[in-house]
Order: structure tokens, then sequence, then C-alpha cells
């Protein structure tokens, strides 16, 4: 028991520790290029480089694309989890 609490307080001094902070444990690159792409459309609309009605219209078709994406991993991952077919059973 002794050994657990020492081994549990060294990684929290270890943690606290730390220089710089962890920035890549898990990245969904889609997400992030999703989030940067509405950012980059909502400074342009700010410097007024474009419309609201562009800002609007590039918008809607930014989050369909990102949706388009996400659906077409989900369908991905759940057609590899899904059981496959016993067709090829021989009598």
């Amino acid at each position: 028991m002794k050994l657990f609490l020492i081994g549990i307080g060294f990684l929290f001094i270890l943690g606290c520790s730390a220089q710089t902070p962890l920035k890549n444990i898990i990245r969904d690159r889609q997400f992030s290029e999703y989030n940067s792409t509405l950012e980059q459309l909502e400074s342009d609309y700010l410097q007024k480089k474009i419309s609201y009605a562009q800002y609007l219209e590039q918008k809607n078709r930014v989050e369909e694309d990102y949706q388009q994406k996400i659906d077409t991993r989900r369908n991905l991952i759940q057609n590899q989890n899904a059981p496959s077919a016993v067709s090829e059973m021989l009598p």
C-alpha cells in the first residue's frame, strides 16, 4: 500500500513539473481543419473581406462538408465492427 501511494505521489509530482502542455495526446485532424476553417471565415467577415451572406454561405458549406466526413468515418467504423455474413460456409 505504501508503494502504491509513493507511486501515485511520484506521478503527481512528475505531472505538475511538466514544462510544456501536452497538446497532441489525441488530435482529430478533421475537427482541427474544420475549426481552423471556421475561424478563418469569421476573421475574414470581421475584417470585412466578405459580406455576411457570403460568410453564412461558406460556413454552411464547411459544416456540411465536415458532417459528410464524419458520417463517412462513422459508417466505416460501424461496418468494420459489424459481424460479417456467414454466406461463405460450405455444407
